[in-house]
């Protein structure tokens, strides 16, 4: 079994949990904030201890358990083809793995089935969804830029029975089928039983991914900065915020709404403050504060009257980033 030993907790945050078990830092922007969000809710409870990764509950002194198995494959199939290029094709005669599956870059993984389907072929798919290697059989190694998995089967007649098993696992071999296993976060309690904590695929499940929040901007003062238009993500019950926008219009007040009528599920019961300090500036190079709360409204604040803005400096929304809503 697989064991992390946390020396003085957790040092790095946010940090994610690898499919080894491993942890290792990530980036809000580019990446999923998800695991960041896991491993905030456990960093009250982690002091110096050991966590266990497996199926089975470990006996011995770990306070704290990933439950997860070796077949990081649901069971989800549904009849269709993929073409060499990834998209998805009409067909009865195949069947192919129904979702996209998660999986660790510059990793070997190996296909294997109940039913002897010997020619099922993999497919890898980068963070956006874009196909980015030609079909591979069985065993086969993700690129670098890979974030996600397809399979299919072989196309014709006698590979497309729903009821096959299939089993994705790491390494070059396959083993015997373990039926996929849901990630679950255990902590020991005070009395040395292991309490369910958080199940990971269902708040994987309520992730809303990032969402365009452009249609909120208070256009009459305010514009998207290019490339960096806002988007909100909520995972659970926790939002994350990014991008950036400008004033274009100088305003007579040192405050206002940047963004207004934002959908309730993003709004917090209190208001949520922060600094816009300390590399982007409001109007006239001054610190700003920037809050949301449940007026559906984004506002920010300055000493002076806000002014016209060059679109490189502006209101950074990533920093409201981490705010509970319920």
């Amino acid at each position: 079994m697989d064991k992390i030993t946390f020396e003085n907790g957790i040092q790095v945050s946010p940090a994610r949990v690898n499919e080894d078990g491993t942890i290792t830092p990530v980036q809000y922007e580019g990446n999923t904030p998800f695991s960041a969000h896991i491993m905030n809710l456990l960093q009250s409870k982690i002091e110096k201890s050991v966590v266990a990764v497996g199926s089975t509950q470990p006996t011995t002194n770990e306070k704290f358990w990933i439950k997860k198995g070796k077949n990081i494959f649901s069971g989800e199939l549904e009849l269709g083809s993929i073409g060499d290029d990834g998209r998805l094709i009409d067909s009865e005669n195949c069947l192919r793995s129904k979702n996209f599956i998660e999986v660790t870059a510059d990793t070997t993984y190996t296909l294997s089935n109940d039913m002897n389907y010997a020619n099922s072929l993999l497919f890898a798919y980068d963070q956006n969804f874009n196909c980015i290697s030609k079909p591979r059989k069985s065993t086969f190694t993700t690129p670098t830029n890979c974030k996600y998995i397809k399979f299919r089967s072989a196309s014709g007649n006698t590979e497309n029975d729903l009821n096959v098993k299939y089993m994705l696992e790491q390494g070059t071999t396959a083993t015997s089928y373990e039926s996929y296993i849901e990630k679950e976060i255990y902590v020991k309690n005070d009395n040395g039983v292991f309490e369910k904590f958080v199940n990971v695929s269902e708040l994987e499940k309520s992730d809303t991914g990032w969402i365009d929040m452009t249609q909120y901007i208070n256009t009459t003062y305010f514009r998207a900065r290019p490339n960096y238009e806002p988007k909100a993500r909520r995972i659970g019950n926790v939002v994350y915020w990014q991008g950036e926008v400008y004033c274009h219009t100088s305003l007579n007040t040192n405050s206002a709404e940047i963004l207004k009528e934002i959908p309730t599920s993003f709004c917090p019961n209190y208001q949520h403050s922060v600094s816009g300090f300390p590399f982007a500036y409001g109007g006239n190079g001054e610190p700003y504060n920037i809050f949301i709360d449940a007026n559906k409204t984004i506002n920010i604040s300055q000493k002076n009257n806000i002014d016209v803005q060059d679109e490189v400096y502006g209101y950074q929304l990533g920093n409201l980033n981490g705010y509970l809503v319920d």
